[in-house]
């Protein structure tokens, strides 16, 4: 990439892809390591739940953008990368595509068995399997977004190398 404008627009676009996992990852990694901590210290467990359930809602579509920006951004460097590093960004996407699916389903389930308007306990044996469900999901998709960053990255090294 000799000319100006494209070299800009795909720094551009490689500060965007990488942001796009940035937001997800720094939001969930902060979530789970510090909000519901201290959520849990200041309101309790029903009521930190409700807060968890409406939080966590929102944090699915920066996912979704993350999984977006990464697939475009798989394709635009698809050329210069070898097959294992093809293999790894496909196999990456493909798992945080199928997890966040999967979180989208599972947390409607969840909220489904709540009622934030009387802040209601919901049934524990309905409701546990599901949270635990949830959590490896999410866990799946925390590990595959730091693998895709990686990934992410040497591909943006190859190709200014």
């Amino acid at each position: 990439m000799n000319s100006g404008p494209t070299r800009a627009a795909l720094a551009v676009w490689r500060f965007l892809a990488v942001l796009s996992i940035a937001l997800w990852l720094g939001g969930f990694t902060f979530h789970t390591s510090v909000t519901l901590r201290v959520g849990g210290e200041i309101l309790g467990g029903l009521e930190q739940g409700y807060v968890t359930q409406a939080a966590l809602g929102r944090l699915h579509w920066f996912g979704a953008a993350m999984i977006l920006m990464s697939t475009i951004d798989a394709a635009i460097h698809w050329g210069r990368l070898g097959k294992a590093a093809r293999g790894i960004q496909a196999a990456t996407v493909t798992v945080m595509t199928i997890a966040l699916a999967m979180l989208f389903k599972i947390h409607a389930e969840m909220s489904a068995l709540m009622d934030a308007d009387s802040l209601t306990r919901p049934d524990k044996g309905a409701f546990s399997p599901l949270h635990q469900q949830y959590q490896k999901f999410a866990s799946a998709l925390w590990l595959c977004s730091l693998v895709e960053l990686g990934a992410m990255l040497h591909a943006h090294r190859l190709r200014t190398a």
